[in-house]
């Protein structure tokens, strides 16, 4: 399984790094910074503000889950497996913290899922509901898509941020739609 992995994850960045032109180098250095903690905290930060003073607090509660769960967990686990970042000669970022997982990955699925799932709460139309979602899983393809490209993350670790984002989504998505108080739950998405 190990081996597959490592196959996977060298299949990718050979991938990548055959695509590199400086019109995509451009545009991924731009849609990585939409997955930067610094850029999801303050945007995320926004927003809990106008649920906070609209008194829509189980919501803001939610937000605050998905940002800080997902965050505390990407640390522990960068901490406890400390895996080192692809050794790629010209990588186009320079990062310090260990590889896996991918907390901008970690970020698009936990953060920008919460928030557009509450977004979706509060939309009309199937046409709109599908925008949103499409845009949402759009952008976190593209994040995660970003971190190989620019050579440092490993698409393993991608994938994991992936799933550590859709574990904090789930826990935050059902305190949304199961455990509100009843006026206050948003419509799923799914």
């Amino acid at each position: 399984m190990f081996e597959l992995i490592t196959t996977l994850d060298a299949s990718a960045q050979a991938f990548a790094e055959a695509l590199r032109a400086p019109l995509l180098t451009s545009f991924f250095q731009i849609i990585t910074e939409a997955g930067n903690l610094l850029v999801v905290s303050f945007i995320t930060t926004v927003i809990i503000s106008y649920f906070l003073l609209r008194r829509q607090h189980t919501v803001a509660i939610a937000l605050v889950a998905a940002l800080a769960g997902t965050t505390i967990t990407v640390a522990l686990l960068k901490f406890g497996i400390g895996r080192a970042r692809p050794d790629v000669l010209g990588a186009l970022v320079v990062e310090h913290l260990s590889s896996f997982p991918s907390l901008h990955a970690a970020l698009s699925v936990g953060v920008y899922g919460v928030l557009a799932h509450i977004a979706v709460g509060r939309l009309r139309t199937d046409a709109s509901v599908f925008a949103v979602g499409a845009l949402c899983v759009t952008l976190a393809l593209l994040i995660g898509m970003s971190r190989i490209y620019l050579g440092v993350h490993y698409l393993s670790d991608v994938l994991g941020g992936y799933l550590v984002g859709l574990a904090w989504y789930l826990t935050a998505t059902h305190y949304l739609t199961n455990r509100a108080p009843r006026w206050t739950r948003v419509r799923s998405m799914v």
